[in-house]
């Protein structure tokens, strides 16, 4: 799934009401972790990027996957506490 798919879908996961949490848990988790998979491959890119340009490509995607993924397990944590 590409980077932008996977947002989009984690934002209406944070969207959606109480009732469907075991549902959103479940896909959240799996949401959680492909993002976590494209993160090491970007990490990996960043590592081969020849050129400035591609380094501060590869840093900006990294920042926006974590950042995704930090909201992402704080709802996570927050359902689960419900």
């Amino acid at each position: 799934m590409k980077t932008k798919k996977l947002i989009s879908t984690l934002q209406s996961l944070l969207d959606g009401d109480k009732r469907e949490s075991r549902r959103q848990q479940e896909e959240l988790q799996r949401l959680l972790e492909e993002l976590e998979q494209k993160e090491s491959k970007f990490q990996y890119k960043l590592a081969s990027a020849d050129t400035d340009d591609e380094r501060e490509k590869y840093q900006r995607k990294i920042a926006i996957v974590a950042a995704q993924r930090e909201k992402g397990n704080q709802a996570l944590a927050e359902i689960e506490g419900d």
